[in-house]
């Protein structure tokens, strides 16, 4: 998959013209009353005049809305503009209308600043540390290269096992946790719990997973070839396969949801043309005693020289896998026919991709490949659910160049800038950082996300429809030495505008009876 290749939502409101509105209704009055009343246009200009007072609300808070004029309406004209429209009536429906708009663009346009009252905890850890976070329930997976501590929803440790790793690595399935270190031979995995087993591996581990079930497959390499050990959730060996390097590199594993099935991405490049598969095997002895292979192997799908380096099993035991080229589906429930059931052709550089709750598989494309064919937008998600069917889509402005997924919806990060979406396409929320993230994961809810940096990680409540705006390091330390100083802020930031005002007021003054003094004498 290429990752150089490079989505945006713009949402556009109409404005409703208000005013537009309620002057054509007063014409429309004017031309009911008799032609020698002049009030009916005084009443029409009134209109207009509360109008204009409900544009300049957009701006200024609160909104006053004007509901008489105070004159005087003849009882012929009043009579006349009962039967016809009712005017006040349409006064005020439409300073509603203009209140509705305001309050509309009021929450559309708000920001929410990080580090204010949308922070539930933080958990700080030094800058040189590889650390990462996995959200399970109420409670928040952390490593680091000191350890491995599980958080609550208040920030405060469960529990805590040490250890020393020097670039760790975590990988979650439901409850449970796998973290290994690079190319070390030790592999630990948790639930919430706690510490459950240790693996020591024959070789340097160049991969390894995980399954709902504690159970973990372990691949590594001893010289020139390469070994896979899968282990139970007592940490006992269930199965155990070797891999010369001329037959093929194994790429990446999976175990099935429950325990029972295994599967490889295999490449060989030891010919001129390099071949790719699949392989699934049986876990257990007892299984595997029942197939024709030796080392209990069920199917084997050819994948050509497409590189497959993503596999994932899902509930029904069917698998996903993906590759350069597309996307696929083998197998299921029946083992006897462990075939590819779909596929999803790539039109476009795909720059990333996730699964969403076992249900759906989230794509980021990029560029399209090629001029011909058709192509997807760059910069865009796709959502389709486990049949390949698509369920949803939406744009991006930038490249998108890693998805994180849960509760029916996908972040997608670009860089500083990151958007929130549902599998439907409809976006939730956006977030620009002022530095470096890690890793943004939703926490229970939509609106709540764990949000990492180089040297903290924030629970944070966010609000649906928000456009949020990490607030700089300078006004955080404001904020936390002195509350006092922050809310006086916005008294002295208007002051330069309100000199500017009477500066202007005292210039129109001058102009204007520079102009008076101008008429007059040539009057004169």
């Amino acid at each position: 998959m290429d990752d150089n290749k490079e989505n945006n939502i713009n949402t556009q409101t109409e404005n409703v013209d208000v005013s537009a509105d309620k002057k054509t209704t007063a014409n429309k009055s004017d031309d009911n009353k008799p032609p020698k009343k002049a009030e009916g246009k005084k009443n029409g200009s009134s209109v207009q005049k509360s109008s204009d007072k409900g544009k300049k609300a957009k701006s200024k808070a609160p909104l006053k809305v004007v509901e008489n004029t105070g004159k005087k309406v003849p009882a012929a004209a009043k009579k006349k503009s009962d039967k016809g429209f009712p005017v006040k009536k349409i006064i005020f429906a439409a300073a509603a209308i203009v209140i509705l708009i305001i309050i509309f663009f009021a929450s559309k346009n708000s920001v929410v600043k990080i580090g204010e009252k949308q922070v539930m905890f933080s958990q700080e850890y030094t800058m040189n540390s590889k650390s990462d976070f996995h959200v399970c329930g109420d409670n928040i997976y952390y490593v680091s290269k000191d350890g491995m501590i599980l958080l609550n929803k208040k920030g405060d440790s469960v529990w805590t096992d040490t250890f020393t790793m020097a670039s760790p690595v975590m990988l979650c399935d439901g409850e449970y946790s796998a973290v290994a270190d690079n190319k070390s031979k030790t592999v630990n995995v948790y639930n919430l719990s706690g510490k459950l087993y240790s693996i020591t591996a024959g070789g340097d581990i160049t991969s390894f997973a995980v399954n709902p079930q504690g159970c973990c497959a372990v691949v590594c390499k001893s010289e020139d070839d390469y070994k896979i050990d899968v282990y139970s959730d007592a940490g006992e060996q269930m199965f155990e396969g070797s891999y010369a390097s001329s037959d093929g590199i194994p790429l990446a594993a999976d175990i099935s949801d429950d325990g029972k099935l295994l599967a490889v991405s295999l490449v060989n490049i030891s010919d001129i043309n390099m071949k790719s598969s699949v392989l699934f095997y049986y876990t257990t002895k007892s299984e595997a005693q029942n197939t024709e292979s030796s080392d209990g192997m069920i199917s084997a799908v050819n994948c050509g020289e497409d590189i497959s380096g993503v596999i994932r099993f899902l509930p029904d035991n069917s698998c996903v896998v993906a590759t350069d080229n597309r996307i696929m589906n083998i197998g299921g429930e029946n083992t006897d026919s462990y075939l590819q059931n779909w596929e999803i052709p790539y039109t476009n550089y795909v720059t990333a991709m996730d699964i969403v709750d076992d249900k759906y598989i989230a794509l980021a494309y990029g560029e399209p490949v090629s001029v011909n064919g058709e192509a997807k937008p760059a910069n865009s998600i796709y959502w389709y659910n486990t049949k390949g069917k698509e369920v949803g889509k939406a744009l991006c402005d930038e490249k998108i160049t890693s998805i994180s997924s849960s509760l029916g919806s996908s972040i997608a990060y670009m860089g500083k800038n990151f958007k929130a979406f549902t599998v439907k396409g409809r976006e939730l929320w956006s977030y620009t950082a002022l530095q470096n993230v890690e890793s943004i994961q939703f926490y229970n809810t939509q609106d709540t996300i764990v949000l990492a940096t180089a040297t903290k990680m924030n629970l944070l409540d966010v609000r649906k429809g928000a456009e949020m705006e990490e607030a700089s390091p300078e006004a955080k330390d404001i904020e936390l030495k002195d509350n006092k100083e922050e809310n006086d802020e916005p008294e002295r930031s208007a002051e330069p505008t309100a000199k500017a005002e009477t500066e202007k007021s005292d210039e129109q003054t001058t102009k204007a009876a520079e102009e008076k003094t101008s008429d007059a004498q040539n009057e004169t």
